[in-house]
């Protein structure tokens, strides 16, 4: 008697989750190549601790002379996420900043206070995402009367993602063309290791790409456009991530070069050292960032 094998029940594939994208996050890789943190100027060094939601950072510019003290916490109160970041410096007022949002909830409220400073800064944001849209509403108001909104919104289908911002100012009524300023556009396509975005923002309109290659490489280019007075920059770049550091270079029309690296030197101590060179290659600009967490 022959043995009957039964197929293999075929399981449906899982639909993949549209990823949400927010306005701020477009170009943001092809900035991260040309634009990173590892080009510094000036000497600094910075001291970290991490806890449970808190956090305390001292930060210290040896050029500058200037001393700043950090310190956050976040705690939650029944059902609300409450913040305070406290931050005071010798070259500004003390700021303390409190921040409140429901868990689960697209609305967070915040006031910022500077002590020793002028005026108040009260702000509520709304921020909304689904499948495939974000859309980002904050009601700023300070006591030296700047009262506006600030709106932002992106939406995505495949692999497009198309995003606008603007700053509403409800008090310029009696003038209806004072009260939107600030616009800008965006659109990013973005598609297996390659990413082509545009950004306008006034008049400088920009066009760049990045694609990445093996072994933690990436390579970006950008051409930057001042519509109002017709002049056009370009600037080509790349990072080399590797397990003992990241490594950055960038080039721009001008003749500027730019070269960074940042990378670990203990398990809490990570350096950062940037150049600046024109287009004679006499260095313009140096400096170093040592940077301890705990």
């Amino acid at each position: 008697m022959r043995r009957q094998f039964k197929k293999p029940v075929a399981f449906p594939k899982k639909k993949k989750k549209k990823k949400t994208m927010a306005f701020s996050d477009i170009y943001k890789d092809v900035k991260n190549v040309l634009y990173p943190k590892t080009f510094v100027s000036g000497k600094s060094f910075s001291v970290k601790t991490k806890g449970n939601g808190m956090g305390v950072e001292i930060n210290s510019n040896l050029d500058k002379k200037t001393v700043s003290a950090k310190f956050s916490d976040n705690v939650k109160v029944n059902e609300n996420q409450v913040g305070l970041t406290t931050t005071t410096s010798t070259a500004g007022p003390t700021v303390i900043d409190i921040t409140c949002q429901k868990v689960g909830s697209g609305v967070k409220y915040s006031l910022k206070e500077k002590v020793g400073g002028e005026g108040t800064d009260v702000a509520v944001g709304v921020n909304t995402k689904c499948s495939d849209t974000s859309v980002n509403a904050t009601w700023n108001y300070k006591t030296d009367k700047v009262n506006n909104i600030v709106v932002d919104g992106s939406y995505t289908y495949e692999n497009v993602t198309v995003g606008a911002k603007t700053v509403v100012h409800p008090m310029e009524y009696a003038k209806p063309s004072a009260m939107v300023s600030g616009v800008e556009a965006a659109i990013q396509f973005k598609k297996n290791n390659l990413t082509v975005g545009m950004l306008y923002k006034g008049d400088i309109m920009t066009m760049g790409l990045a694609n990445v290659y093996n072994k933690g490489v990436v390579v970006g280019a950008e051409v930057i456009s001042d519509l109002a007075k017709g002049t056009t920059k370009i600037g080509v770049g790349a990072q080399c991530k590797q397990a003992n550091g990241t490594y950055n270079v960038r080039y721009t029309s001008n003749g500027e070069t730019n070269v960074g690296a940042s990378f670990p030197v203990a398990d809490n101590i990570a350096v950062k050292m940037g150049a600046q060179f024109d287009n004679n290659f006499q260095c313009s600009k140096q400096g170093m960032a040592v940077d301890f967490t705990f």
